[in-house]
């Protein structure tokens, strides 16, 4: 049976609440479409990818997806390029000095954006996965992955905020249960 190590991240900044990581441990140990699910909550630190990277020495998954909160984005964003820079508190250095500017996701984004669609989920693929630590570990994994020559195929997808994000805010959200239903479909078409 093949592995899916899934990640999402920790609450952050005045965001109490982070709809990745609670949608990771709600999926971990489960079997989807013969892919059984290993979940981690990362920190919304640098050491999100060392932990990524020991996680995949260690369960040797055939799939990483990775999922993080995009706020104000109104749809499920299957994100295309990670891109070698990364910003924080007006500062940007690159992820990886000898890195190569940007590397694609791995996944076969155009049939799960035709999956999710089918199954009346917003969604859509972005160009931009930003400059914080969303495109920072997608960046990271396959940057990893590249040197390790494997055969993981491997992504990231933004979540928009849920309805208790927003409750007080003038700002999109999409129900829990309809991201975890968006993301059963993702693993399902891998």
């Amino acid at each position: 049976m093949k592995k899916v190590l899934l990640t999402g991240f920790e609450s952050f900044r005045k965001e109490k609440i982070n709809p990745s990581g609670i949608v990771a441990k709600k999926m971990h140990g489960k079997n989807i479409g013969g892919k059984k699910i290993i979940s981690c909550v990362l920190p919304v630190t640098f050491d999100c990818g060392r932990i990524v990277h020991r996680e995949i020495d260690d369960i040797n998954p055939g799939y990483i997806i990775s999922l993080g909160l995009a706020c104000g984005r109104n749809q499920i964003n299957l994100e295309r390029v990670a891109t070698n820079i990364f910003s924080e508190n007006k500062k940007t250095k690159k992820i990886f000095e000898d890195g190569p500017d940007a590397y694609f996701s791995l996944l076969p984004l155009e049939n799960i954006l035709k999956e999710l669609h089918k199954n009346n989920i917003p969604a859509r693929i972005s160009n931009f996965a930003g400059i914080y630590f969303c495109n920072y570990i997608m960046y990271y994994t396959l940057h990893y992955l590249r040197y390790k020559s494997s055969t993981i195929k491997a992504g990231f997808i933004h979540l928009p905020y849920i309805p208790e994000q927003v409750l007080d805010r003038d700002l999109p959200s999409m129900s829990l249960e309809m991201i975890k239903k968006g993301i059963e479909i993702v693993i399902r078409g891998i």
